[in-house]
């Protein structure tokens, strides 16, 4: 009769962490295949970017390496690009994207732009380097060959409200749109008798994503209060002209602990070298056990057709993401292992990256499945 009463109760949790008038059947995502091992020529090191191509060719760029890796749809493995400052080199890789058989190679620290054909030929490419305060959002480079560029922000940042700039091949500012924010939510808290300052582990601030295919990029602003969030939305072609703009509703519930441990566990890690973990994990919830909610918005990205997908993170772990039309309706729902980093969503193929302790770094290609 207890495990009745808990099944039902998990159930009826679910049921409300959703949207009303979202009650569709539910979506699990299943694995189909992966890339990457913990040992030969396929092991990865952190993986900063994945993209899949049309053709079903995958790039993963990694950590500290100025090359992509590139396997093509049977699984062979291709290594473009070598240190260096000439054509075809790279310094560190921030971001890769597919134009069709094209590879985009973005290096965020030099703001370059690298176009690789197929086989691996260097196809030209130029530099961002008028906008030095400039950040490149994840794959930024447009199916027109603007780069999408957003202003850099900081950990303390509170700054007022600056324009999105799309770039063009010739350095120039070719369109400024939108308005790009960025807030933390700060409280000082009192750790092993000294005060710090500690930053709210979700920023709320502009975000901006690309379709995979380039054809269309979206902005998300958030703004969160004690029942939910309030999540605007703006879609945009590849030349920046507003296609349509929506806002959505999100309830939400405050973090779990180990959710808020595990977005803060690089903080955790260099406090641990002065200060005994169990003071800091303490300290640390005590501050965000707040009647305020964390936002919502945990993870944002766009599919090629235009759709605005909603990653976010329940009190249970449960990981939901909801994709909504610019209209405003709800059109499906996924439920998430909350080891997977969902990072694209191609016409059907969800792409993702896992990192195991066991199995290291892996890139996985998943499906959805009505859930019976």
């Amino acid at each position: 009769m207890i495990f009745a009463l808990r099944l039902v109760r998990q159930h009826l949790a679910i049921l409300l962490a959703l949207l009303a008038g979202s009650l569709e059947a539910q979506e699990r995502l299943f694995a189909t295949d992966s890339v990457g091992s913990t040992a030969g020529d396929d092991s990865f090191g952190r993986i900063v970017d994945v993209a899949l191509s049309p053709e079903g060719a995958l790039a993963v760029a990694q950590f500290g390496l100025s090359e992509v890796w590139v396997f093509d749809a049977g699984g062979r493995k291709q290594i473009v690009g070598r240190p260096g400052e000439g054509p075809g080199e790279f310094g560190l890789v921030s971001a890769v994207a597919w134009r069709s058989d094209t590879l985009v190679v973005l290096e965020g620290r030099r703001q370059r732009v690298s176009l690789i054909a197929g086989n691996g030929r260097y196809l030209g490419g130029h530099n961002i380097l008028s906008l030095a305060t400039g950040r490149y959002g994840p794959v930024g480079y447009l199916r027109s060959g603007l780069t999408v560029t957003a202003p850099r922000v900081f950990a303390t940042s509170t700054a007022a409200a600056k324009p999105l700039h799309l770039v063009a091949t010739d350095n120039q500012v070719a369109v400024s749109i939108g308005e790009v924010r960025h807030r933390r939510v700060s409280v000082e808290t009192t750790l092993a008798g000294r005060p710090i300052l500690f930053q709210h582990p979700m920023p709320n601030f502009t975000r901006t994503a690309l379709s995979p295919d380039g054809r269309y990029f979206a902005t998300a602003d958030e703004d969160e209060s004690r029942e939910g969030s309030e999540l605007q939305f703006t879609l945009f072609d590849d030349t920046g002209r507003e296609v349509g703009r929506t806002t959505v509703t999100l309830e939400t519930d405050p973090a779990s602990d180990d959710d808020v441990l595990h977005r803060l566990d690089e903080l955790i890690t260099v406090l641990a070298q002065s200060h005994p973990v169990a003071s800091i994990r303490r300290a640390i919830l005590n501050a965000v056990h707040r009647p305020d909610r964390l936002p919502a918005l945990s993870s944002f990205l766009l599919d090629n057709a235009g759709n605005l997908w909603v990653g976010t993170i329940g009190k249970d772990s449960r990981i939901l993401w909801r994709a909504w039309s610019i209209e405003g309706d709800l059109v499906r729902t996924w439920i998430v292992e909350p080891t997977l980093d969902v990072r694209q969503i191609h016409d059907g193929r969800v792409v993702a990256i896992r990192h195991d302790d066991m199995k290291g770094w892996r890139v996985i290609f998943l499906r959805p499945q009505a859930v019976e």
